[in-house]
């Protein structure tokens, strides 16, 4: 009975239609999958366990809100007591990619989008059963759906401000340019959080070196041809860039040079001025009590409200938009709080 379940038709044509799916999205997979697979590996290393509550209290409530999160467990359970098994493909989708997320993931919220969809989809199914057992007028169940989305639409609101104002990194790369001399030492903090700054053209000739040698080596010498060529006609600023890292960081390609977060280090490579944001990997804490003792603080940036704010109130770094109600209400632009020093010699 149990083999007659698995190799059932039509779990196979679903099986396989999934597959075909997954290769005409990813094809990639299958044209390089040697360095698919490697690449699949090495992130174990950037994998960690979350438990099992903070995907549900933090990830699911703050991208839903309460009310349609605790509407979609009210579906989920309602669907399983019933024994609904037309519903049991997105219910076993649900839990096992949760539990996955508890062993084999990082706390940022994005790891959760995949589950949204199906979540409201039981989530709307709670509100007709709902309806359905009170014998709910049409209207009065429009306004039921209406108030368990309303904190998502006004999340939403409030992000679309923030979104169309100009991000903290842009403009700290505005006045980075209008206050300090093309050429400059300017050494970068984790540059995720800080804005794109153009590396000298004598900078960009060293990464071809060093491009050469490197794995599929044509795709990085073509772009980086290009961004000489730019480099050649044009007149923007530029500066030469020196990346800050641990010795647990990964050096890549458009991050190098790199230095370690040493004082002493910075000024024997002539370094002016440091840029720091303040969600900085762990390991760099001690050398920002001494950035903060040996050199001048000549600008900061703040995305939030209070220009006074030293921390994010989010403590998972920002990999995207801010999601917590919380960091949306305090804020006027995205991005992190960055910070610029000038090295005294």
């Amino acid at each position: 009975m149990t083999w007659r379940l698995i190799l059932n038709e039509k779990l196979v044509v679903v099986a396989l239609a999934a597959l075909v799916s997954y290769s005409l999205g990813n094809p990639y997979t299958w044209l390089d999958a040697k360095t698919f697979f490697e690449g699949f590996f090495a992130m174990r290393q950037f994998l960690w366990t979350t438990g099992l509550t903070h995907h549900f209290t933090y990830s699911l409530r703050e991208a839903m809100g309460s009310p349609l999160l605790l509407l979609s467990v009210f579906g989920i359970f309602s669907s399983l007591i019933r024994g609904e098994r037309a519903k049991f493909p997105f219910l076993v989708f649900i839990l096992g990619y949760y539990l996955l997320l508890t062993r084999f993931s990082q706390p940022f919220d994005r790891y959760v989008l995949p589950l949204v969809p199906f979540l409201l989809f039981f989530a709307a199914d709670a509100i007709l059963k709902i309806g359905e057992r009170m014998r709910l007028l049409p209207w009065t169940l429009m306004i039921v759906a209406l108030v368990a989305l309303s904190p998502s639409v006004f999340k939403i609101v409030l992000s679309n401000r923030i979104l169309v104002s100009e991000d903290v990194r842009t403009v700290a790369e505005k006045w980075i340019e209008a206050h300090i001399p093309p050429g400059a030492k300017l050494a970068l903090g984790e540059p995720f959080f800080l804005p794109r700054l153009r590396p000298t053209l004598e900078q960009l000739k060293e990464k071809k070196v060093l491009a050469a040698g490197q794995r599929a080596a044509g795709m990085k010498l073509r772009r980086i041809d290009y961004m000489i060529a730019e480099a050649e006609r044009g007149s923007a600023a530029r500066y030469t860039l020196y990346f800050m890292v641990t010795k647990s960081s990964h050096e890549f390609l458009f991050s190098n040079p790199s230095i370690p977060y040493n004082l002493g280090s910075l000024l024997q490579q002539g370094v002016e001025y440091v840029l720091f944001p303040k969600t900085a990997p762990a390991g760099s804490s001690g050398f920002y009590d001494d950035l903060k003792k040996n050199a001048l603080l000549v600008q900061k940036f703040s995305p939030y409200r209070d220009p006074d704010r030293e921390v994010p109130i989010d403590p998972n770094a920002l990999t995207g938009t801010p999601s917590m109600w919380r960091e949306i209400v305090a804020r006027e632009r995205n991005g992190q709080i960055i910070e610029i020093y000038k090295l005294l010699r």
